[in-house]
C-alpha cells in the first residue's frame, strides 16, 4: 500500500527496501492467493499508531471510475484518497487524490499478483500524470518505476494482537536524472485484516494497527435455516 500524499508535495512515492531474493529463505513456498490479504470491503476501517499519532484509513461506499476500471476508494484521515483494485489482476494502485491534487498511475502500479510466492517480484513501469486543480499551474507528466517483492512470512506483534503476515518490500522511482527521486517502504499484510503495519524508510516513520473492524463472511442461507 503505497504512501499518502502531503498537500504540497508534487512527486508522492511510496516504497520500500530491495532485498535480495536468494538467503531469504531455503526454498520457495507453496503460491498464496494474495487478494484476502488487502480487503477492500465498504466499512473497513483501520487505525494505527504512527510513532504515537493516530492515523486512520477506511474503505468508502460505492467504486471511482479510473479510465473505465471500477476502483474502490481508501479515505485516509488526512484526507488522502488511493483508488485500489483486487482482483484476478492481483492489487493494484490506479489514482492518488489530495485536496486539488491528482495523479494517476498509467500503467497501473502492481503491488502484488493475484497469486504470489516468497522472492516472487512484480515491476511495473509507465507514466504518472499529475494535475492541480484550482492552481496556476499546469499539469505534469513523469515516468516512473515500480518495484515489490513477496519478501517473507513475518509473525508480527501490534497493539491489536499477533499475526501471521506477509512482508512486501516496495521501491517507487519517478522522474529522470538528475531529478529522479526513489523511496522505499515496507508493509506487512494479515489474512482476511489487511496492513497491520507499515514503515516509511525515508521518513523513518512506523505505523502499527491498534484496532480495526473485520467485516465477517455472509453464512450460506442453509447454515442460516439449520440455526433457526
Amino acid at each position: 500500500m503505497r504512501l499518502f500524499l502531503k498537500k504540497k508535495t508534487l512527486v508522492i512515492i511510496l516504497c520500500i527496501t530491495l532485498p535480495l531474493v536468494y538467503g531469504i529463505t531455503g526454498a520457495k513456498a507453496e503460491p498464496v492467493n494474495m487478494g484476502p490479504y488487502f480487503p477492500l470491503e465498504t466499512g473497513r476501517w483501520w487505525n494505527f499508531s504512527e510513532d504515537g499519532s493516530l492515523r486512520s484509513v477506511k474503505i468508502l461506499a460505492g467504486t471511482v471510475d479510473v479510465k473505465g476500471v471500477s476502483t474502490k476508494v481508501m479515505l485516509w484521515s488526512d484526507g488522502v484518497k488511493q483508488c485500489y483494485t483486487n482482483d484476478a489482476n492481483g492489487i493494484r494502485e490506479h489514482k492518488d487524490e489530495y485536496d486539488n491534487f491528482y495523479q494517476e498511475w498509467v500503467p497501473t502500479i502492481g503491488l502484488a499478483r493475484a497469486t504470489m510466492s516468497v522472492g516472487d517480484t512484480v515491476e511495473t513501469s509507465g507514466k504518472v500524470y499529475q494535475t492541480f486543480t484550482g492552481l496556476p499551474l499546469d499539469g505534469m507528466t513523469l515516468s516512473y518505476s515500480h518495484f515489490s517483492m513477496f519478501y517473507s512470512y513475518e509473525t508480527v506483534t501490534v497493539p491489536f494482537g499477533s499475526f501471521e503476515t506477509i512482508r512486501l518490500e516496495m521501491i517507487l522511482t519517478t522522474g529522470e536524472p538528475p531529478y529522479e527521486a526513489t523511496k522505499y517502504y515496507t508493509i506487512w499484510l494479515a489474512k482476511n485484516i489487511g496492513m497491520v503495519k507499515y514503515h516509511d524508510s525515508d521518513t523513518g516513520k512506523t505505523g502499527v494497527l491498534i484496532d480495526t473492524k473485520v467485516i465477517p463472511k455472509t453464512l450460506p442461507a442453509l447454515v442460516l435455516l439449520l440455526n433457526h
